[in-house]
């Protein structure tokens, strides 16, 4: 046990990702519903999520016990962890349907996750695992801050390009066609010539009138009967 994850492409046989990080033999894996997601967990204590197309860490937790199972619910909303000398199944939200990750954010540290009530298997730790994640989670106040930024950044950019200004009418009667597309108005020039050659022969004929209901005869074998003239 080299401590690795490694994932092959069934149909090509070939090696796609080489993921390492835990310290102790990895003990579960789970792909998300949609494969995009690789959740891991590990005797160390710890559990990491990672985006198979980029190959980037997304999410890195410490719990309070091993975690010796996971699985994924159908829809990917929630994740089910069982721990060692633990009887309770844990079930995590997953937070990626109510945030956008950023992607693009490194995770260098391990964010501890406190156990559900009467899962920890210990009451006396929870005031020391309460206290471990409020110091992790002031570590990681200025990656959120710089994710703030950027995403203000984003928007701005957005709104920006939404205000752009449209460039000057020529005359009060002619239309602009510079934002349209060359294939939208190169033809309006001969657009009666093509109305001209589109032009129907002779006119569509309406269907005879049927009757809303159709009366059937008597037996067994439902059979129409043919309506009267």
């Amino acid at each position: 046990d080299d401590l690795r994850v490694r994932v092959f492409d069934v149909r090509s046989h070939q090696l796609v990702r080489h993921l390492e990080g835990h310290s102790r033999t990895v003990t579960d894996v789970a792909f998300s519903p949609d494969g995009r997601y690789l959740t891991t967990a590990s005797l160390d204590c710890t559990l990491r999520l990672v985006d198979l197309p980029s190959a980037r860490l997304v999410a890195w937790h410490t719990v309070h016990l091993p975690i010796t199972s996971l699985s994924w619910s159908p829809r990917g909303e929630f994740l089910a962890t069982t721990h060692a000398g633990c009887l309770a199944i844990c079930v995590w939200a997953n937070r990626a349907l109510f945030a956008n990750l950023q992607l693009d954010a490194e995770v260098t540290e391990a964010l501890p996750l406190a156990m559900p009530a009467g899962a920890s298997g210990d009451d006396d730790d929870d005031e020391g695992e309460l206290e471990a994640l409020t110091e992790a989670e002031g570590r990681h106040e200025g990656s959120l801050a710089v994710a703030a930024v950027r995403a203000a950044q984003e928007a701005a950019s957005r709104e920006a390009l939404r205000e752009l200004s449209r460039p000057d009418q020529i005359a009060p009667g002619l239309p602009t066609l510079s934002g349209v597309a060359k294939a939208q108005w190169k033809s309006l020039r001969a657009l009666d010539e093509i109305k001209e050659r589109n032009k129907p022969e002779q006119p569509p004929e309406a269907p005879p009138d049927a009757p809303f209901f159709l009366a059937t005869r008597a037996g067994l074998e439902p059979t129409f009967a043919a309506p009267e003239n």
